[in-house]
C-alpha cells in the first residue's frame, strides 16, 4: 500500500492498495485509530510513480477542500 499524507495532517490521507487496484481512497483516522474510507476515485491513465503521486495529491486537495 502507498499513501500520500502531508506532514501537517496526521488524521487524513490518500491510500492506494497496490497490485491491480484502480482506485485511490481518501481516508480519515477515526477515534478508534482505524482508517475509514470517506471517498474513492478511479485512477485515470497512470503509468508510473510520478503520475500516481500527482493523482494522489490532486485527490487529497479536492477532498480536503470540500
Amino acid at each position: 500500500m502507498l499513501t500520500y499524507q502531508p506532514e501537517c495532517d496526521d488524521r487524513t490521507r490518500v491510500a492506494w492498495h497496490g497490485g491491480d487496484s484502480t482506485q485511490i481512497h481518501f481516508q480519515h483516522r477515526g477515534i478508534t485509530e482505524r482508517w475509514i474510507d470517506i471517498e474513492t476515485r478511479t485512477l485515470g491513465d497512470v503509468y508510473g510513480a510520478k503520475e500516481l503521486l500527482a493523482e494522489m495529491q490532486d485527490f487529497y486537495n479536492y477532498c480536503y477542500s470540500n
